[in-house]
């Protein structure tokens, strides 16, 4: 789980746009800022294809669900979790709009770095043939943990 969190995962972009909700896979969990593909039975999950092809499904927070130390909302760090049957959140990213999304531990993102996926909902700095997914805003270099950074969506 990153340590250091944004207040929102959408930076920028159609802010009133709606979300869309599903229910997570059983033995997933899912932080926001995860890409999460749907799993054969129509639950979400982390995307599981390292450097592939991807519907840009970004989870977002639950601003309004039951916050566990404190009334209503969550936190970002707080996940979905497919044990309690939770509804995750997510949005379909549009080319220019820019995300907090997982950078894994242990990658080094310049900006403009290219963003894959890590295979585990998470994302990798592009080295090779991967496809790219977003484009770096800003340059981060996490050790010890995954963290967010701000990214913008791939037309």
């Amino acid at each position: 789980m990153p340590t250091t969190t944004p207040n929102t995962i959408l930076y920028k972009g159609r802010l009133s746009r709606r979300y869309e909700e599903a229910r997570v896979k059983s033995d997933a969990t899912i932080y926001p800022g995860m890409l999460i593909e749907p799993h054969t039975d129509g639950t979400m999950k982390p995307h599981a294809t390292a450097g592939g092809v991807a519907v840009k499904r970004i989870a977002i927070e639950d601003g309004f669900g039951p916050g566990p130390t404190y009334g209503i909302g969550k936190k970002l760090t707080d996940p979905y979790l497919g044990s309690n049957n939770d509804l995750v959140r997510y949005i379909e990213a549009d080319g220019g709009e820019m995300f907090y999304v997982i950078l894994k531990d242990g990658e080094v993102a310049t900006i403009a770095s290219m963003l894959s996926s890590n295979g585990d909902g998470k994302f990798q700095v592009l080295s090779g043939s991967e496809v790219a997914l977003f484009q770096a805003e800003e340059a981060l270099s996490p050790s010890g943990t995954d963290l967010y950074i701000l990214a913008t969506a791939m037309s």
